[in-house]
Protein backbone atom coordinates (compact mmCIF):
# COMPACT_ATOMS: atom_id res chain seq x y z
CA UNK A 1 0.00 0.00 0.00
CA UNK A 2 3.27 2.37 0.86
CA UNK A 3 4.13 1.31 -2.79
CA UNK A 4 0.94 2.14 -4.02
CA UNK A 5 0.27 5.68 -2.39
CA UNK A 6 3.64 6.77 -4.93
CA UNK A 7 1.97 5.59 -7.99
CA UNK A 8 0.19 8.95 -9.34
CA UNK A 9 -3.21 9.24 -10.87
CA UNK A 10 -2.66 7.48 -13.87
CA UNK A 11 -2.49 4.70 -12.27
CA UNK A 12 -5.50 2.87 -11.55
CA UNK A 13 -4.13 0.14 -8.52
CA UNK A 14 -6.04 -2.37 -6.24
CA UNK A 15 -4.93 -4.90 -3.81
CA UNK A 16 -6.39 -8.19 -3.88
CA UNK A 17 -6.61 -10.52 -0.39
CA UNK A 18 -7.35 -14.09 -1.20
CA UNK A 19 -8.41 -15.66 2.06
CA UNK A 20 -11.09 -12.97 2.45
CA UNK A 21 -14.51 -13.53 1.57
CA UNK A 22 -14.87 -10.16 -0.49
CA UNK A 23 -11.14 -10.98 -2.07
CA UNK A 24 -12.07 -7.97 -4.42
CA UNK A 25 -13.86 -4.71 -4.50
CA UNK A 26 -14.80 -3.89 -8.07
CA UNK A 27 -17.44 -0.83 -6.54
CA UNK A 28 -14.77 1.29 -8.79
CA UNK A 29 -15.18 -0.74 -11.75
CA UNK A 30 -18.50 -0.60 -14.37
CA UNK A 31 -17.45 -3.93 -15.25
CA UNK A 32 -20.73 -5.99 -14.23
CA UNK A 33 -18.71 -9.05 -12.35
CA UNK A 34 -19.32 -12.39 -12.27
CA UNK A 35 -17.11 -15.07 -11.04
CA UNK A 36 -15.98 -17.46 -13.21
CA UNK A 37 -14.71 -20.71 -13.35
CA UNK A 38 -10.61 -21.72 -14.21
CA UNK A 39 -10.55 -25.13 -15.14
CA UNK A 40 -6.68 -25.21 -15.31
CA UNK A 41 -6.21 -25.37 -11.71
CA UNK A 42 -6.24 -29.15 -11.77
CA UNK A 43 -4.09 -29.01 -14.87
CA UNK A 44 -1.60 -26.96 -12.73
CA UNK A 45 -1.62 -28.95 -9.77
CA UNK A 46 -1.22 -32.17 -11.82
CA UNK A 47 1.58 -30.35 -13.75
CA UNK A 48 3.53 -29.95 -10.55
CA UNK A 49 3.03 -33.28 -9.13
CA UNK A 50 4.50 -34.88 -12.55
CA UNK A 51 7.52 -32.26 -12.13
CA UNK A 52 7.77 -33.33 -8.39
CA UNK A 53 8.32 -36.76 -9.77
CA UNK A 54 10.53 -36.47 -12.25
CA UNK A 55 12.52 -34.16 -10.29
CA UNK A 56 12.87 -36.72 -7.70
CA UNK A 57 13.47 -39.53 -10.36
CA UNK A 58 16.15 -37.95 -12.30
CA UNK A 59 18.26 -35.88 -9.51
CA UNK A 60 17.70 -37.10 -6.38
CA UNK A 61 20.27 -39.68 -7.22
CA UNK A 62 23.01 -37.50 -7.22
CA UNK A 63 22.09 -35.57 -3.79
CA UNK A 64 24.04 -37.09 -1.35
CA UNK A 65 23.83 -34.23 1.61
CA UNK A 66 20.07 -35.14 1.18
CA UNK A 67 19.17 -30.79 0.43
CA UNK A 68 17.46 -31.61 -3.04
CA UNK A 69 15.35 -33.93 -1.34
CA UNK A 70 14.92 -31.91 1.52
CA UNK A 71 13.70 -29.33 -0.22
CA UNK A 72 11.35 -30.95 -2.32
CA UNK A 73 9.52 -32.99 0.09
CA UNK A 74 9.11 -29.14 1.57
CA UNK A 75 7.45 -28.40 -1.11
CA UNK A 76 5.35 -31.41 -1.06
CA UNK A 77 3.76 -30.71 2.31
CA UNK A 78 3.14 -27.32 1.45
CA UNK A 79 1.07 -28.25 -1.61
CA UNK A 80 -0.79 -30.93 0.51
CA UNK A 81 -1.46 -28.63 3.77
CA UNK A 82 -2.50 -25.48 1.45
CA UNK A 83 -4.00 -27.40 -1.38
CA UNK A 84 -7.88 -25.20 -0.56
CA UNK A 85 -5.70 -22.01 -0.73
CA UNK A 86 -3.88 -22.80 -3.86
CA UNK A 87 -6.93 -23.23 -5.34
CA UNK A 88 -8.81 -20.23 -3.86
CA UNK A 89 -5.94 -17.98 -5.12
CA UNK A 90 -5.86 -20.05 -8.74
CA UNK A 91 -9.37 -19.04 -8.94
CA UNK A 92 -9.31 -14.94 -7.67
CA UNK A 93 -6.03 -14.16 -9.49
CA UNK A 94 -7.49 -15.75 -12.85
CA UNK A 95 -10.79 -13.83 -12.47
CA UNK A 96 -9.16 -10.61 -11.82
CA UNK A 97 -6.78 -10.94 -15.19
CA UNK A 98 -9.93 -11.90 -16.85
CA UNK A 99 -12.41 -9.00 -15.43
CA UNK A 100 -9.81 -6.51 -15.36
CA UNK A 101 -7.47 -7.01 -17.87
CA UNK A 102 -4.42 -5.24 -15.91
CA UNK A 103 -1.30 -3.90 -17.85
CA UNK A 104 0.95 -5.33 -15.05
CA UNK A 105 0.87 -6.83 -12.13
CA UNK A 106 3.30 -6.13 -8.84
CA UNK A 107 4.93 -9.05 -6.98
CA UNK A 108 7.22 -8.74 -3.74
CA UNK A 109 11.00 -10.78 -4.90
CA UNK A 110 10.41 -14.12 -2.87
CA UNK A 111 9.45 -17.05 -2.97
CA UNK A 112 5.79 -16.96 -1.90
CA UNK A 113 3.29 -19.29 -3.11
CA UNK A 114 0.44 -16.56 -4.16
CA UNK A 115 3.24 -14.53 -6.03
CA UNK A 116 4.29 -17.80 -8.15
CA UNK A 117 0.46 -18.19 -9.17
CA UNK A 118 0.09 -14.52 -10.32
CA UNK A 119 3.22 -14.92 -12.48
CA UNK A 120 2.38 -18.21 -14.06
CA UNK A 121 -1.46 -16.97 -14.76
CA UNK A 122 0.50 -13.59 -16.11
CA UNK A 123 1.56 -15.76 -19.14
CA UNK A 124 -1.57 -16.78 -19.90
CA UNK A 125 -3.13 -13.80 -19.81
CA UNK A 126 -0.16 -11.66 -21.28
CA UNK A 127 -0.09 -9.55 -18.24
CA UNK A 128 3.43 -7.43 -16.94
CA UNK A 129 5.15 -8.62 -14.40
CA UNK A 130 7.20 -6.32 -11.66
CA UNK A 131 9.04 -7.53 -9.16
CA UNK A 132 9.39 -4.95 -5.90
CA UNK A 133 11.89 -6.27 -3.13
CA UNK A 134 9.20 -5.93 -0.22
CA UNK A 135 11.05 -8.40 2.47
CA UNK A 136 14.76 -8.52 2.15
CA UNK A 137 15.59 -11.75 3.71
CA UNK A 138 15.51 -13.13 -0.10
CA UNK A 139 18.94 -11.98 -1.42
CA UNK A 140 19.39 -14.92 -3.71
CA UNK A 141 15.79 -16.41 -4.27
CA UNK A 142 14.02 -15.22 -7.22
CA UNK A 143 11.16 -16.90 -9.68
CA UNK A 144 12.54 -18.23 -12.94
CA UNK A 145 10.65 -15.33 -15.12
CA UNK A 146 10.01 -12.51 -16.79
CA UNK A 147 9.70 -8.86 -16.01
CA UNK A 148 11.27 -5.65 -14.34
CA UNK A 149 13.03 -5.95 -11.10
CA UNK A 150 12.59 -3.04 -8.76
CA UNK A 151 15.37 -3.68 -5.25
CA UNK A 152 17.69 -1.74 -2.60
CA UNK A 153 20.26 -4.00 -2.85
CA UNK A 154 23.03 -3.71 -5.25
CA UNK A 155 24.53 -7.29 -4.41
CA UNK A 156 21.57 -8.99 -5.24
CA UNK A 157 21.45 -6.91 -8.99
CA UNK A 158 25.09 -8.30 -9.54
CA UNK A 159 23.72 -11.58 -8.40
CA UNK A 160 20.65 -11.90 -10.47
CA UNK A 161 22.38 -10.99 -13.63
CA UNK A 162 25.11 -13.52 -12.92
CA UNK A 163 23.00 -16.02 -11.78
CA UNK A 164 19.95 -15.60 -13.65
CA UNK A 165 20.74 -14.27 -16.93
CA UNK A 166 18.93 -11.12 -16.06
CA UNK A 167 19.77 -7.82 -17.84
CA UNK A 168 21.59 -4.44 -15.98
CA UNK A 169 18.59 -2.67 -17.46
CA UNK A 170 15.51 -4.90 -15.82
CA UNK A 171 16.82 -4.24 -12.70
CA UNK A 172 15.95 -0.88 -10.61
CA UNK A 173 18.36 -0.03 -7.59
CA UNK A 174 18.06 2.18 -4.58
CA UNK A 175 18.43 2.51 -0.88
CA UNK A 176 14.72 4.08 -0.90
CA UNK A 177 13.00 1.06 -1.39
CA UNK A 178 13.60 0.50 1.89
CA UNK A 179 11.43 3.18 3.47
CA UNK A 180 8.38 0.79 1.56
CA UNK A 181 8.64 -1.46 4.90
CA UNK A 182 6.59 -1.39 7.23
CA UNK A 183 8.76 0.99 9.46
CA UNK A 184 11.70 2.09 7.28
CA UNK A 185 15.17 1.74 9.55
CA UNK A 186 15.74 5.46 10.32
CA UNK A 187 11.85 5.64 11.91
CA UNK A 188 12.87 1.85 13.90
CA UNK A 189 16.67 3.32 14.73
CA UNK A 190 14.65 7.06 15.84
CA UNK A 191 12.04 5.17 17.73
CA UNK A 192 14.67 3.23 19.57
CA UNK A 193 16.34 5.87 20.37
CA UNK A 194 13.26 7.57 22.54
CA UNK A 195 12.21 4.39 23.71
CA UNK A 196 13.69 5.19 27.29
CA UNK A 197 15.40 2.80 29.88
CA UNK A 198 12.12 3.44 32.27
CA UNK A 199 10.02 2.66 28.90
CA UNK A 200 11.80 -0.63 28.64
CA UNK A 201 10.58 -1.20 32.82
CA UNK A 202 6.79 -0.28 32.33
CA UNK A 203 6.58 -2.70 29.04
CA UNK A 204 8.26 -5.56 31.37
CA UNK A 205 5.86 -4.89 34.13
CA UNK A 206 3.20 -4.85 31.68
CA UNK A 207 3.71 -9.07 30.76
CA UNK A 208 5.22 -9.79 34.27
CA UNK A 209 8.71 -10.16 33.28
CA UNK A 210 11.48 -9.85 35.75
CA UNK A 211 12.87 -6.52 35.78
CA UNK A 212 16.24 -7.74 35.97
CA UNK A 213 15.52 -10.85 33.11
CA UNK A 214 17.13 -9.61 29.72
CA UNK A 215 14.59 -10.55 26.66
CA UNK A 216 14.99 -13.06 24.12
CA UNK A 217 12.40 -12.42 20.90
CA UNK A 218 11.51 -14.90 19.04
CA UNK A 219 9.58 -13.67 15.85
CA UNK A 220 7.34 -16.47 15.44
CA UNK A 221 7.26 -18.08 11.95
CA UNK A 222 3.64 -17.93 10.23
CA UNK A 223 3.43 -22.08 9.37
CA UNK A 224 1.32 -23.52 7.01
CA UNK A 225 0.90 -19.78 5.69
CA UNK A 226 4.26 -19.73 4.09
CA UNK A 227 5.83 -23.27 4.66
CA UNK A 228 4.87 -26.34 6.63
CA UNK A 229 3.54 -26.52 10.05
CA UNK A 230 6.37 -29.26 10.88
CA UNK A 231 9.15 -26.38 10.02
CA UNK A 232 7.34 -23.96 12.14
CA UNK A 233 7.23 -26.20 14.75
CA UNK A 234 10.33 -27.32 15.02
CA UNK A 235 11.98 -24.43 14.54
CA UNK A 236 10.32 -23.17 17.88
CA UNK A 237 10.82 -25.95 19.87
CA UNK A 238 14.30 -26.29 19.48
CA UNK A 239 14.59 -22.35 20.37
CA UNK A 240 12.44 -22.43 23.31
CA UNK A 241 14.60 -25.76 24.66
CA UNK A 242 17.91 -24.29 24.28
CA UNK A 243 16.58 -21.31 25.63
CA UNK A 244 15.45 -22.93 28.63
CA UNK A 245 19.16 -23.10 30.02
CA UNK A 246 19.52 -19.22 30.22
CA UNK A 247 17.91 -18.27 33.35
CA UNK A 248 18.94 -14.61 33.15
CA UNK A 249 16.82 -14.38 29.88
CA UNK A 250 12.83 -14.52 29.55
CA UNK A 251 12.01 -15.04 26.15
CA UNK A 252 8.90 -13.15 23.97
CA UNK A 253 7.15 -15.60 21.20
CA UNK A 254 5.70 -12.93 18.81
CA UNK A 255 3.13 -14.66 16.76
CA UNK A 256 3.13 -13.69 13.43
CA UNK A 257 -0.13 -11.94 12.60
CA UNK A 258 -1.02 -14.51 10.03
CA UNK A 259 -0.80 -17.60 12.28
CA UNK A 260 -4.16 -18.69 13.79
CA UNK A 261 -2.89 -21.95 14.88
CA UNK A 262 -1.96 -23.69 18.20
CA UNK A 263 1.64 -24.56 17.48
CA UNK A 264 3.98 -22.21 18.99
CA UNK A 265 1.42 -23.49 22.73
CA UNK A 266 2.01 -26.50 21.64
CA UNK A 267 5.82 -26.25 20.66
CA UNK A 268 6.39 -24.20 24.71
CA UNK A 269 4.75 -27.23 26.02
CA UNK A 270 7.20 -30.14 24.86
CA UNK A 271 10.02 -28.24 25.15
CA UNK A 272 8.75 -27.64 28.79
CA UNK A 273 9.64 -24.25 28.83
CA UNK A 274 8.11 -22.03 31.64
CA UNK A 275 9.50 -18.88 31.12
CA UNK A 276 8.32 -17.49 28.13
CA UNK A 277 5.65 -15.21 26.93
CA UNK A 278 3.12 -15.62 24.02
CA UNK A 279 1.23 -13.47 21.90
CA UNK A 280 -0.17 -11.99 18.92
CA UNK A 281 -0.68 -8.35 19.96
CA UNK A 282 2.53 -7.71 21.67
CA UNK A 283 3.73 -4.33 20.39
CA UNK A 284 7.37 -5.91 17.86
CA UNK A 285 8.84 -2.66 18.25
CA UNK A 286 8.63 -2.49 21.68
CA UNK A 287 9.53 -6.07 22.14
CA UNK A 288 12.97 -4.73 19.78
CA UNK A 289 13.77 -1.88 21.72
CA UNK A 290 13.33 -3.84 24.89
CA UNK A 291 15.29 -7.08 23.36
CA UNK A 292 18.82 -8.43 23.96
CA UNK A 293 18.54 -11.17 21.11
CA UNK A 294 16.43 -11.98 18.43
CA UNK A 295 15.34 -15.20 16.29
CA UNK A 296 13.89 -15.83 13.98
CA UNK A 297 13.84 -18.30 10.49
CA UNK A 298 13.09 -14.97 7.99
CA UNK A 299 11.05 -12.56 9.54
CA UNK A 300 11.85 -8.27 7.97
CA UNK A 301 12.33 -8.42 11.53
CA UNK A 302 15.43 -9.72 11.07
CA UNK A 303 16.76 -6.98 9.10
CA UNK A 304 15.31 -4.24 12.11
CA UNK A 305 16.92 -5.94 14.62
CA UNK A 306 20.79 -5.97 12.74
CA UNK A 307 20.35 -2.32 12.18
CA UNK A 308 19.54 -2.00 16.05
CA UNK A 309 22.45 -4.07 16.82
CA UNK A 310 20.40 -6.91 18.32
CA UNK A 311 22.00 -10.29 18.28
CA UNK A 312 20.49 -12.14 15.44
CA UNK A 313 20.01 -15.99 15.54
CA UNK A 314 18.69 -17.63 12.42
CA UNK A 315 17.02 -20.87 12.28
CA UNK A 316 17.90 -22.80 9.87
CA UNK A 317 17.37 -26.17 10.28
CA UNK A 318 16.03 -27.08 6.62
CA UNK A 319 19.11 -25.33 5.10
CA UNK A 320 17.44 -22.92 3.48
CA UNK A 321 19.49 -20.28 4.11
CA UNK A 322 17.49 -16.60 4.34
CA UNK A 323 19.54 -13.67 4.80
CA UNK A 324 22.44 -15.36 3.51
CA UNK A 325 24.82 -12.09 3.17
CA UNK A 326 24.12 -10.62 6.90
CA UNK A 327 25.44 -14.08 7.66
CA UNK A 328 28.11 -13.66 5.19
CA UNK A 329 28.90 -10.08 7.01
CA UNK A 330 28.52 -11.83 10.27
CA UNK A 331 25.51 -9.35 11.39
CA UNK A 332 23.80 -12.61 12.15
CA UNK A 333 24.51 -16.34 12.66
CA UNK A 334 22.93 -19.50 11.32
CA UNK A 335 21.63 -22.08 13.31
CA UNK A 336 22.06 -25.19 11.63
CA UNK A 337 21.60 -27.78 14.23
CA UNK A 338 19.29 -28.41 17.88
CA UNK A 339 21.84 -27.32 20.34
CA UNK A 340 23.44 -24.21 17.99
CA UNK A 341 21.23 -21.71 19.72
CA UNK A 342 22.70 -22.47 22.90
CA UNK A 343 26.17 -22.52 21.75
CA UNK A 344 25.69 -19.25 19.97
CA UNK A 345 24.58 -17.41 22.97
CA UNK A 346 27.24 -18.49 25.08
CA UNK A 347 29.54 -17.45 22.70
CA UNK A 348 27.32 -13.97 22.07
CA UNK A 349 29.63 -11.51 23.60
CA UNK A 350 33.17 -12.69 20.97
CA UNK A 351 30.48 -12.55 17.98
CA UNK A 352 29.01 -9.05 18.75
CA UNK A 353 32.97 -7.67 18.35
CA UNK A 354 33.59 -4.98 16.37
CA UNK A 355 29.65 -5.14 15.09
CA UNK A 356 29.89 -1.17 14.12
CA UNK A 357 32.50 -2.21 11.27
CA UNK A 358 31.01 -5.21 10.58
CA UNK A 359 27.35 -3.57 10.18
CA UNK A 360 29.03 -0.83 7.90
CA UNK A 361 30.45 -2.65 6.03
CA UNK A 362 27.36 -4.74 5.04
CA UNK A 363 25.08 -2.17 4.43
CA UNK A 364 27.81 -0.90 2.29
CA UNK A 365 28.50 -3.72 0.14
CA UNK A 366 25.19 -5.38 -0.05
CA UNK A 367 22.65 -2.34 -0.23
CA UNK A 368 22.58 0.71 -2.28
CA UNK A 369 25.50 2.92 -0.67
CA UNK A 370 23.91 6.12 -2.04
CA UNK A 371 21.04 7.69 -1.73
CA UNK A 372 19.39 7.21 -5.31
CA UNK A 373 16.35 8.03 -6.06
CA UNK A 374 13.94 6.99 -8.49
CA UNK A 375 10.63 8.07 -10.24
CA UNK A 376 8.85 5.57 -9.49
CA UNK A 377 5.53 6.20 -11.66
CA UNK A 378 7.67 7.51 -14.19
CA UNK A 379 9.79 4.22 -14.47
CA UNK A 380 6.64 2.22 -13.78
CA UNK A 381 5.01 3.72 -16.80
CA UNK A 382 8.34 2.88 -18.62
CA UNK A 383 8.62 -0.67 -17.56
CA UNK A 384 5.14 -1.29 -18.78
CA UNK A 385 5.43 0.25 -21.98
CA UNK A 386 8.81 -1.28 -23.04
CA UNK A 387 8.29 -5.16 -21.45
CA UNK A 388 6.80 -7.80 -23.95
CA UNK A 389 5.54 -10.71 -23.06
CA UNK A 390 7.01 -13.81 -24.42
Amino acid sequence: LKLLNHLDNSFNPFLIIPEESNAINFEWSKISYKRSKYAQKKTILKKYKKLSSNFKKYYLKDDSKNFLKLNINNLDEQITQNVSKYLLAIDTYNDVYCEIKPLASIVGINVYWKYNILIQLAKFHKVKIIYFQDVPHFEDYFFEGFGSIFTSSKTYKNDLIRFFNKKDDDIHVSYDFNNFLLKSPDDIKNYVEQFSDEDKIKFKNKYEIDKNKKIALIAGDPGDTYNSKEHKFFSEYYSLLDLKDFSDYHTILKLHPQDKTSISRLAKKYANNKNVTISSDIDIYKCLASSDIVISKYSTVVLEAIMLKKFVILTNFEDASFYKYAVKYKVAHFAYETSDIKKLIINKDNLMKNYDQKLNIYLSEVYSPTNHSIDISKTFKEVIDRDTIT
